[in-house]
């Protein structure tokens, strides 16, 4: 078995021992062991926030030069254990290898591109293995772009989603399945690598709408939608966080059986009858976990008997919530 050390920039060292179990996030991570869950605190430069899944107790931990006061927009696992944030203008990792090693700088970003988020594919079949893909945009353009570094890429390539955009981020299941946020809904799919010699790379997203789970309307306020803005994938359930201006929800999909996008599965997308089949079916078993206040720091882990965990901070008073799959939602950081 393979030891992970995440090494917070010389201020604290742990460990564990990982079986079977996985962990999944968007702007948090829980560690594959369910111990605890590492935050980015909100308005908190160059600071992770560790809470103890068990106890609620609330760690900082403060970075390092030269991240010291750095903000931070995004935390991903990574495949072969260990972390990677995106922070002062850089991707940074913990690779799974010495306790003493300290946290490495994979790459710059590209010049004038802001990164709100990172997520890295930890599985097999719907993508290259490791690939770290960025949600961002560059300079003042208002148009987001989603970027990839796969292994042993030189540059990141951009992602090419034809004819949709990009709301959150992908997450994958145990057996490589990708699902991601597109048109502020859920959505299956895959991302193909680059053809060999390419010198200028795109990368193109194939996929469908799995269940249409924004809430859209219109008034004098604009104020009541609601639209995907995290994915986190359990063991048969995608977990997911709608965003609104004032508004945010918390959900859990059940995830259908038959895949589409894998590598080993038939690529076309479902005729018109079986996308509403599908859907529906989607839509029947959603759960409503969490609906209010706007909500931040969606993670999910499961453990080797494939039972999900979940957490999540509702951002107005920094509550931190955790879920077992089969128990009630309880409070495990109180807030403000």
């Amino acid at each position: 078995m393979k030891k992970f050390s995440f090494y917070a920039f010389i201020v604290i060292v742990f460990s564990f021992i990982p079986a079977s179990p996985l962990a999944h996030a968007g702007q948090a991570i829980i560690l594959p062991d369910l111990s605890s869950a590492w935050f980015i605190p909100l308005g908190e430069g160059g600071t992770l926030q560790q809470v103890d899944l068990d106890t609620g107790t609330v760690t900082m931990h403060k970075l390092a030069s030269p991240l010291q006061n750095a903000e931070i927009s995004g935390i991903c696992d990574l495949p072969e254990g260990g972390a990677a944030i995106v922070a002062g203008g850089a991707v940074w990792t913990w690779p799974n290898t010495a306790l003493s090693e300290k946290p490495v700088k994979l790459k710059n970003l590209p010049e004038g591109f802001s990164a709100w988020d990172i997520s890295c594919l930890t599985s097999t079949g719907s993508g290259p293995v490791g690939t770290i893909l960025l949600y961002g945009t560059y300079g003042d353009d208002p148009e987001s772009v989603v970027l990839a570094l796969t292994p042993g890429a030189k540059k990141f390539a951009k992602v090419f989603f034809r004819r949709t955009s990009l709301t959150a981020l992908p997450d994958q299941s145990r057996d490589g399945r990708m699902f991601v946020g597109a048109d502020s809904d859920l959505w299956e799919g895959r991302i193909d690598g680059p053809e060999a010699g390419d010198d200028d790379p795109m990368l193109p997203f194939t996929g469908c709408r799995l269940a249409p789970l924004a809430m859209a309307n219109s008034d004098e306020g604009n104020s009541g939608s609601m639209g995907v803005s995290c994915v986190a994938v359990g063991h048969r359930k995608v977990y997911v966080n709608l965003a609104g201006r004032h508004m945010g929800a918390i959900l859990a999909v059940t995830i259908h059986q038959k895949p589409r996008y894998l590598d080993n599965s038939e690529s076309e997308h479902p005729e018109l009858a079986e996308a509403y089949a599908i859907q529906r079916e989607a839509l029947s078993g959603v759960e409503i976990l969490y609906d209010g206040s706007p909500c931040s720091g969606l993670a999910v882990g499961t453990d080797a008997d494939g039972k999900d965990v979940i957490v999540w901070r509702e951002d107005e008073s920094g509550k931190i919530v955790l879920k077992s799959e089969q128990g009630e939602a309880k409070v495990l950081v109180p807030g403000e």
